[in-house]
């Protein structure tokens, strides 16, 4: 299971801390991730996926698949379908940072 420290979330969304720490204590709450303590007492400076979180994101990832599919793919041609499939191939590959970048 990917852990995550809240700090590298914090940076990742852009968001303030106490806005990522309300969500995540919803989360928790809803049994989606699980929260673990690192630092201080009472600081918890991890969280991880639960297995209901996954199955969650996974049931998301079916649905949204479904509707891009109606809405967009099966409206296309094969061939309109390949040059959207080989400009969106371009364009991760010119967003994924070379060896010794970063």
């Amino acid at each position: 299971m990917l852990t995550l420290r809240v700090t590298d979330l914090v940076q990742r969304l852009d968001w303030e801390k106490s806005r990522v720490s309300h969500l995540l204590t919803r989360m928790e709450s809803r049994g989606f991730i699980e929260r673990t303590e690192r630092g201080a007492a009472g600081r918890r400076s991890s969280c991880t996926l639960s297995d209901q979180g996954r199955a969650v994101i996974e049931a998301a990832e079916r649905v949204h698949e479904r509707t891009v599919r109606a809405r967009f793919l099966d409206r296309l041609s094969p061939e309109q379908r390949a040059a959207i499939l080989e400009c969106c191939e371009q364009l991760l590959a010119a967003d994924l940072p070379t060896s010794g970048s970063r």
